[in-house]
């Protein structure tokens, strides 16, 4: 029997047009009320490396989206999917990819084996062919092809595994939600537990270099958001965190890889995963691969989950 998620619904990831209302006092007091929310000792230590949501500016995410985010209390009540029972996250590429970037996406998962925890299984590529022609399109301007993610996600649903945590493909593909739409970076659904990502607009033609790094760095932001979400995390507003919601590239470059001591207990206690021993996995990941940014903001951390860290 499959933990049954407490949120249905599908959702556009990092869209191209969003429409909201704004960071107002309430917002920015709910904000410091969750950042006084008492935590277990590894993740009230962590509150000193972690840095307070700054008010947004002009169309930024929370300058468009009243999200009120949610306490570990909340969600430990909230019946959130769950880790247990299910055996693994699972990642299945589309289309035709380089040889850098299925690099990408191969280092994206060994990444991803890291950051939860738990097994994530590789699927073999699905062929461009596989997508139909009433599932593409040409962009009005720029006559690109796109796919339309709905039936990206459809498929996915036939696909995942029934002991899967969640299914993400990763493609090359642009893709597109709706006719009125220009472009969306990512879909999924929630309940389906399936979501796909689109690294058409993530990454430079040319993966050489800083390029290359700046490439998988946004992957693995995007791929860790995303199925965090999977898991029942809502979007936060009470640190910077990488379960900030972000309405563009320039906005989700800012935001960092990691989570806040909120949304790292959150995680740790629904996958049972030891904050220190994955924080020091993480770092060894960053200094194999040469991503020099992500390896301070892990070192930054690390000395006060390792002092205090004892069980999730």
């Amino acid at each position: 029997m499959h933990p049954q998620p407490r949120r249905h619904f599908t959702l556009l990831v990092v869209c191209a047009l969003v429409l909201g209302a704004g960071w107002d006092a309430g917002l920015r007091k709910r904000s410091a009320d969750l950042r006084a929310e008492k935590l277990t000792p590894p993740y009230e230590a962590l509150k000193r490396a972690a840095t307070p949501k700054r008010a947004p500016h002009d169309g930024e995410w929370l300058a468009e989206q009243p999200e009120r985010g949610e306490s570990f209390a909340e969600y430990v009540m909230g019946r959130p999917v769950r880790g247990t029972g299910l055996n693994a996250f699972d990642v299945q590429p589309v289309g035709d990819f380089t040889a850098e970037q299925m690099r990408v996406v191969q280092l994206t998962v060994q990444y991803l084996r890291r950051y939860f925890a738990v097994p994530v299984r590789l699927h073999p590529t699905l062929p461009a062919a596989l997508v139909p022609e009433e599932a593409r399109r040409h962009h009005p301007d720029t006559r690109g092809e796109q796919v339309f993610a709905p039936w990206m996600l459809e498929e996915l649903r036939t696909r995942r595994p029934r002991d899967s945590m969640g299914l993400i493909a990763l493609t090359a593909m642009d893709l597109y939600p709706q006719e009125d739409w220009n472009y969306v970076f990512g879909m999924a659904s929630l309940e389906r537990r399936v979501g796909v990502w689109s690294i058409h607009r993530l990454c430079a033609r040319e993966l050489a270099g800083t390029a290359f790094s700046r490439c998988l760095l946004r992957t693995i932001k995007t791929a860790v958001h995303e199925l965090s979400h999977m898991l029942s995390l809502s979007h936060c507003v009470a640190y910077e965190c990488v379960m900030n919601g972000s309405n563009h590239l320039e906005e989700m470059d800012g935001q960092p890889a990691e989570p806040c001591p909120v949304c790292l207990q959150k995680l740790c206690w629904n996958l049972g995963c030891n904050p220190a021993q994955r924080s020091r996995a993480l770092i060894d990941f960053a200094e194999t691969h040469g991503l020099e940014e992500l390896r301070r903001e892990l070192l930054r951390r690390d000395a006060w989950l390792r002092a205090t860290s004892t069980a999730p």
